[in-house]
Parts: C-alpha cells; sequence; structure tokens
C-alpha cells in the first residue's frame, strides 16, 4: 500500500456504524458528526470529499469503532479501494490536499 519513502502520518478517527471496510479504503468525513465512511462521490453528507486512508481493517458493522487511519505519506494507488463513483485520478489531487499523495505502481 505504501509507495514512497514519506513517512505515513496516523490518527485515530471513528468510523461509522455500518461500515466493514479493508485497510487501505478512502474515506471521507461526514461533516455533522465528524465520523468517517468509505467516500461515494454521491453522498451528500460530507463524505464525498476523500480525506484520508483506512489503516487497518476495521469492522464497524454493529457499532461505531475507533481505528487508524493515515493522513499524509505516499500510497499505491492500484492498492486502494475507491467507493462508488471514485477513481484514482478522480481523487488524486483531493488527498494532496490532505497531504496524501497517490503513486501508480503500473509499470509503463
Amino acid at each position: 500500500m505504501f509507495a514512497g519513502s514519506d513517512d505515513p502520518q496516523t490518527r485515530k478517527i471513528t468510523l461509522l456504524l455500518g461500515e466493514n471496510r479493508k485497510r487501505g479504503t478512502v474515506l471521507g468525513r461526514i461533516t455533522a458528526t465528524g465520523k468517517y465512511r468509505m467516500s461515494t462521490s454521491a453522498a451528500v453528507d460530507g463524505s464525498a470529499v476523500p480525506v484520508t486512508i483506512l489503516g487497518e481493517d476495521c469492522d464497524a458493522t454493529s457499532a461505531d469503532k475507533v481505528t487508524i487511519a493515515h493522513f499524509g505519506g505516499v500510497y499505491d494507488e492500484n492498492a486502494l479501494v475507491y467507493g462508488a463513483g471514485h477513481t484514482a485520478a478522480g481523487v488524486r489531487e483531493q488527498l494532496r490536499d490532505f497531504g496524501i499523495k497517490l503513486q501508480s505502481s503500473t509499470v509503463r
């Protein structure tokens, strides 16, 4: 998942009840609560904007769960999990605003 020498910046977040996500999932922040969920382009709660990458598998299906997320560093865009309507090309600039740089592991 890591693609560069920049040290990843991590911190604890709260994953929203009902989310069961794998490490590398691109997350957005819900404006009203400050909790996080998978970012999808059609979300209207603020989470449409990708802001972080989930740092570990996290199952919050039965309750909100505190977990780790990355807020800085260089990541392999091909190893990340994107929500509906998002692609690496579509979120690259948004994530950069939050200190996250994406690179492709694909050899051209």
